[in-house]
């Protein structure tokens, strides 16, 4: 269950900064992914043989996050 957690908290960072990035480095988008993971977490309550899939789900969508995701250049005013 400890490298379940970790990888899935691993995963799900990636995940969330690529949403923070997108929206305009909204705060608010992070706060609500953060809120919906908790709470469909509890509401679910998945016994431990599922928890593995879903982490691995997790795993694999930060992957193509990772690979298919380009940075946009930011819009840095002050440049000398």
């Amino acid at each position: 269950m400890f490298i379940d957690f970790n990888a899935g908290i691993f995963a799900l960072s990636i995940v969330m900064d690529w949403i923070y990035n997108n929206n305009g480095r909204s705060i608010l988008s992070g706060i609500l992914v953060h809120f919906c993971t908790n709470f469909f977490g509890e509401i679910l309550g998945l016994p431990g043989n599922i928890m593995y899939i879903r982490t691995i789900i997790q795993v694999i969508i930060a992957i193509m996050i990772l690979i298919f995701w380009k940075a946009k250049p930011s819009m840095n005013v002050n440049k000398v």
